[in-house]
């Protein structure tokens, strides 16, 4: 029994069984590297490339279900908010509502270039991850809470 025919298995069956999923890491640098063909379709991550953790949080995702907000949903709330309301402390306020790890929310901060992009990355990343549980109820509860203004009592 080799890695190969364990991987070709998994690629083949598309693992309805066991319900796995294959995410390729390729540690350390490696000159001349060419990808095996059982994994052509799969982008290989490496933890030295800006954004691994980022890639890596997506990848361990959720199926969607029937609650699940959408891409479009996402771009339409982010919309609304208003441009006087994308910064840097919504964005974090944000990320920490939807428990986004900080390793992932810096890889954001270092891969998109202002805070309406960043925070849209943020929301997709929740999205995936999560699936069923991202729901609009979620994200409007979050962004409404990273963007009021704390009440003085």
């Amino acid at each position: 029994f080799r890695m190969c025919t364990f991987l070709s298995g998994i690629l083949e069956t598309h693992d309805v069984k066991t319900r796995r999923k294959v995410i390729p890491v390729m540690f350390g640098a490696q000159e001349n590297f060419r990808k095996p063909f059982l994994l052509s379709d799969f982008s290989i991550l490496r933890p030295e490339e800006t954004g691994f953790n980022r890639k890596l949080y997506r990848a361990l995702s959720k199926l969607a279900g029937p609650e699940t907000i959408s891409q479009r949903q996402i771009r339409q709330k982010v919309d609304r908010m208003g441009r006087d309301r994308y910064t840097e402390g919504v964005v974090t306020g944000v990320a920490m509502g939807l428990e986004i790890p900080e390793e992932v929310l810096e890889d954001i901060k270092q891969e998109y270039g202002g805070h309406k992009a960043m925070l849209i990355e943020v929301l997709e990343c929740w999205r995936l991850h999560c699936g069923p549980e991202a729901t609009p109820a979620v994200a409007d509860g979050v962004l409404e809470q990273a963007t009021t203004p704390p009440q003085q009592v």
